[in-house]
This record gives structure tokens, sequence and C-alpha cells, in this order.
């Protein structure tokens, strides 16, 4: 039962660091640094990682 769980929190864990990547992809960081959209997708996913990795 456990390890299913944790299999969904890996698969969520691997998305969202796919997403990040997804989207900084050819980007350089001065316009990654000009574009606050961008930054806040990343944050947000950033902070989603956080969270699945510190539920118990």
């Amino acid at each position: 039962m456990g390890s299913d769980r944790d299999s969904q929190v890996l698969q969520k864990l691997v998305a969202h660091i796919d997403r990040v990547l997804e989207y900084c992809k050819d980007v350089r960081f001065e316009d990654f640094l000009k574009n606050r959209m961008l930054q806040e997708a990343c944050v947000f996913n950033i902070l989603q990682i956080g969270e699945l990795a510190r539920k118990d």
C-alpha cells in the first residue's frame, strides 16, 4: 500500500522536474532573469516538489 503511494509521489516529482526543465530549455540565464512569468512557473513547480517531498 505504501509503495503505491510512494510510486505516485515519485511520478509527480518527476513531472514537476520535467516541467521546469521544459520551461527552461534553451533559455539563457539572462533571459530567465528578465522573464517574471517563467520564474514564477518554475518557482511554483519547485514549491510543489518541496510539498511532495515533506509529506509523511
